[in-house]
């Protein structure tokens, strides 16, 4: 639990120097103790708050009846224990709840301890110790929907009313208030009572556009939706430069469907300045994504978010929402220069260095790649994530070497009982998360590809087992293990086992049910494999050079020839450097590798 630094309140101080007035009847434990407990407050003002921490403790022992010790003793264990010690938790409440019933007028010291109270959730107590010292401080006008927030959490619902109309009487009608007790009334099911709320909010401050617009956005959620927009435009009619009215009236058109005027509403708002920048990021998230989801044409999209840019040419969020919009929108390389702006700007942040590999890997700049994982500051490249996508940078650009060792360091990193050359056991993995794990798992995937590039398929086979090892559900493992092992006359029956889980798993991927067909093929289930192969045309995807050669040499195992023929010419473009294909297509034949 968090609370307030070890330099206690004066109160505390206050009374410590008050000993002297009984020192002659005191016993020589108290004596010592309130000694210890000065020096402890002297220790917390001078900066020391684990020497101040340890003396209170020590003038505690000495003399439990010394509660303001016992009380800056609680508050210091509290900023210590753990989330699951409530026998310690209830204990410092205990210590704090003597020292605050024994002093009741000091007011600092209850006011925090119900708040404290309120934070574990014991908000009866928070409002007994709130209440006695509005009772006593009756002045403390700000203590009133203090208390009123207390009973709501406690769900009295009346006394929470009560209270906020209380802290109305005394300190006058605001907009913020308004709204907490139409929030009542709504808990209430009292709609009528919420909307005569709301109307009292208008009439006492009939000038702010507040009102009119809690009113607005009131009427639809108790079932008037045709009358908000008169409140709305009358709030802007008061505030034209209104940016939660703008806001709210994008809002209000995008749930009419009149994408005109939402549009329109939406570009008042990017213009106006007393939105903050995270608000008008939000606004424009919230009108983009739809764009995208739908592929609607982006053209206003565009023109909104240039706006925006226009306002801010240096802002590094801004660039970040740049490229991500680039991103989504398949515009890979322009995210990438996007990115690198954001960087000039906050070269520290590692959520743009991860950004900016993702960008140039998707787009197949690997060379560009590279070369920023190894321009990224030492403390952003020791990440894990990052480790990784560098090993895949490397890979991606040919250089196995350097890829494999990008990813023994991520491995050691995440698991550094482990060697990357031995078997992986549950026990290397002990006390990673689950995320974690599937980091490592991939690693060991991309080890495996890169392995079997260098056709090094020992090491291959090691790699994919150790990944199934930290994920038993990795589906890319799962794929490129049953495939290699059906190309290099491996073991078919384990490569058809893994196939069928990879296909289980993500039955919609048309590379996993081409494998399940190959190792069909492979395995001299001609008719099954081709059964599979033709469902991959049922998905709609446009299927690759390896899909067509596949699926010629299924064909004429299966003693169609002429469409064997027919599926090797479709591949050959595909895959013009292909000499097999070649030589398929040349004798009409299949030829045994």
């Amino acid at each position: 639990m968090k609370t307030r630094n070890l330099a206690y309140p004066l109160i505390i101080l206050l009374l410590l120097l008050g000993v002297g007035i009984v020192e002659a009847v005191s016993t020589e434990a108290q004596r010592k103790s309130r000694h210890f407990a000065l020096a402890a407050a002297e220790a917390g003002v001078n900066g020391d708050p684990a020497s101040s921490h340890e003396l209170y403790k020590r003038a505690y022992q000495l003399d439990p009846g010394n509660l303001s010790a016992g009380y800056a003793l609680a508050l210091g264990n509290l900023s210590t224990l753990e989330e699951d010690d409530s026998v310690g938790m209830a204990e410092s409440f205990r210590m704090m709840k003597e020292y605050v019933d024994a002093y009741p007028a000091d007011s600092d010291e209850g006011e925090y301890y119900a708040y404290l109270c309120s934070m574990v959730g014991d908000y009866p107590e928070a409002v007994r110790v709130s209440k006695r010292v509005y009772n006593l401080y009756p002045n403390k006008s700000e203590l009133l929907p203090t208390i009123a927030d207390y009973y709501m959490r406690l769900q009295q619902l009346d006394s929470t009313l009560a209270y906020y109309n209380l802290y109305e009487e005394r300190e006058g009608a605001s907009t913020q208030l308004t709204m907490r007790k139409v929030l009542v009334h709504l808990m209430k099911q009292d709609s009528v009572a919420a909307l005569r709320e709301a109307g009292a909010g208008i009439a006492a401050n009939p000038h702010s556009p507040d009102g009119y617009l809690l009113k607005g956005m009131l009427l639809p959620y108790v079932g008037y939706p045709d009358s908000a927009l008169t409140y709305m435009l009358r709030a802007e009619e008061i505030a034209p430069d209104n940016g939660a009215v703008k806001i709210s009236l994008a809002q209000y058109y995008e749930q009419q469907g009149d994408s005109a005027l939402f549009d329109k509403y939406v570009y008042e708002a990017l213009l106006l300045d007393d939105l903050e920048l995270e608000q008008k990021l939000e606004l424009l998230s919230s009108y983009v994504e739809p764009v995208l989801d739908e592929k609607k044409n982006t053209a206003q999209a565009d023109l909104l978010f240039n706006t925006l840019r226009d306002q801010y040419p240096h802002e590094a969020q801004i660039q970040d929402f740049a490229a991500r919009y680039s991103y989504a929108k398949g515009n890979y390389s322009e995210a990438a220069e996007q990115i690198g702006f954001a960087i000039d700007q906050d070269p520290e942040n590692p959520a743009y260095r991860l950004q900016q590999l993702t960008y140039l890997l998707a787009g197949e700049k690997y060379a560009e790649a590279v070369k920023a994982y190894e321009a990224t500051p030492q403390e952003i490249a020791a990440d894990p994530s990052m480790m990784y996508l560098g090993a895949v940078a490397y890979v991606s650009d040919d250089r196995p070497d350097e890829a494999i060792a990008a990813a023994r360091r991520m491995l050691k990193t995440l698991a550094p009982d482990s060697e990357p050359g031995d078997t992986l056991t549950t026990r290397d993995l002990k006390g990673l998360t689950d995320r974690q794990s599937r980091m490592v798992s991939d690693t060991y995937t991309l080890i495996g590809d890169t392995y079997y590039k260098m056709k090094d398929f020992p090491r291959m086979y090691l790699a994919y087992d150790n990944a199934l090892v930290a994920n038993p559900e990795n589906v890319g493992a799962l794929n490129n293990y049953a495939y290699y092992l059906s190309e290099n006359n491996g073991d078919l029956d384990k490569a058809l086992k893994m196939s069928k889980e990879a296909i289980t798993l993500e039955p919609g991927n048309v590379t996993y049910v081409d494998t399940y067909a190959w190792v069909l093929f492979r395995r001299g289930e001609y008719k099954e494999a081709l059964e599979y192969q033709r469902s991959v045309l049922d998905n709609g995807e446009a299927p690759s050079a390896e899909y067509y050669e596949h699926m010629g040499d299924i064909l004429f195992m299966n003693g169609q020839p002429a469409e064997a023929l027919e599926m090797w010419e479709k591949a050959l473009p595909l895959d013009p450097d292909n000499e097999l294909l070649r030589r398929k297509i040349k004798h009409k034949t299949y030829f045994y590798e």
